[in-house]
């Protein structure tokens, strides 16, 4: 397993709660699997959640760079994006 990194300024997120609802998730797995098998749960919901959180940061400069007229068409562009995130979740 490869290692992987877990910023500081992730834990200030108020959103941030990857690390305590992997872990909490009950497995059925040898005991003696059960440590590696969290961390890789908890490496790719981190993965997933940064990923998240660039999106959102792009689609919220896309509509703050938007003028009020289009205001309508960005609402649009949110929903696409709260979509695209419900489907990446659904596809792990």
């Amino acid at each position: 397993m490869k290692p992987f990194k877990l910023f500081n300024v992730y834990m200030d997120k108020p959103d941030f709660e990857v690390v305590k609802r992997v872990w909490e998730k009950k497995l059925s797995s040898d005991p003696n699997k059960i440590f590696r098998d969290r961390l890789k749960n908890v490496k790719s919901e981190i993965k997933l959640w940064t990923n998240y959180k660039a999106c959102q940061l792009e689609v919220e400069a896309e509509i703050m760079s938007l003028k009020k007229d289009e205001c309508k068409s960005a609402s649009s562009l949110w929903i696409d994006f709260e979509i695209k995130m419900s489907n990446m979740q659904h596809e792990k």
